[in-house]
């Protein structure tokens, strides 16, 4: 099966029932902790980190971001591949937080992408700087 889902509020899961063929669980729903706002230059740095990430090729790039979302770091999060680090971001439970995770996974994450995007436009040119004969 190929489902696609979209998730509307975080959970943890207390137990697993494997009693039929499909697990069940119990869960209980969280929100964040700490509900106040991000400070500004957190903010600007991680959107400033998304417009890079969001430049380099095979991002999942989700279009502009609302700024006015106070969870705005799920919204940037979704440019990011690493699903250990994605599931980190869902269980932390401050907006400040998260934005701070994000712009530390993106600083190092970004150079080596870009990194990546240099070494692949190089590889088509043989390593001879133009393309090989009869490309």
């Amino acid at each position: 099966m190929d489902i696609l889902t979209r998730g509307r509020r975080r959970f943890e899961i207390q137990s697993l029932n494997e009693e039929k063929a499909y697990l069940q669980a119990e869960v209980t729903f969280f929100d964040d902790d700490d509900l106040s706002p991000a400070p500004a230059e957190i903010r600007d740095q991680a959107l400033s980190n998304y417009r890079a990430l969001s430049q380099l090729g095979g991002t999942r790039e989700s279009g502009e971001p609302n700024l006015e979302d106070p969870q705005l770091s799920f919204q940037l999060a979704q440019a990011v591949p690493d699903l250990n680090f994605l599931s980190m971001l869902l269980r932390q439970r401050s907006e400040s937080k998260r934005l701070r995770e994000l712009n530390q996974y993106l600083a190092q994450y970004i150079p080596r992408q870009q990194a990546i995007e240099r070494l692949k436009a190089l590889a088509v040119t043989n390593g001879h700087g133009g393309r090989p004969a009869g490309c």
